[in-house]
């Protein structure tokens, strides 16, 4: 199921968000490498704080590496705002990492 979705801003302007997959079901996770080379997705940048870490992240980096695919983990503190600090945080991590290793965004 794909997912577009605009949303309004404080900044005045409309922001629009895509979402090319979603995936409720039981075991989804396992999925992931299927959805990422549907997607042509060969290296993710996977982006989480790390109480979303403890809950599925080391699952999902195991399910990767088994099915060869090596992605680039960055953190967040304990609890992201959903503000400019943490898209600017996000930015930068992505940035750092695609310099080390060419990164798919997907």
């Amino acid at each position: 199921m794909k997912l577009s979705k605009e949303i309004p801003c404080n900044c005045g302007r409309e922001h629009k968000t895509e979402i090319n997959e979603v995936i409720s079901c039981r075991g989804a996770i396992e999925r992931l490498p299927e959805v990422l080379r549907s997607l042509g997705c060969r290296r993710p940048f996977v982006l989480s704080d790390n109480n979303t870490f403890s809950a599925a992240g080391a699952k999902v980096e195991n399910i990767l590496t088994k099915a060869n695919i090596f992605g680039t983990y960055a953190f967040f503190g304990d609890s992201p705002a959903p503000d400019e600090r943490g898209v600017g945080y996000a930015t930068m991590q992505f940035a750092s990492a695609n310099r080390e290793s060419e990164l798919d965004s997907v």
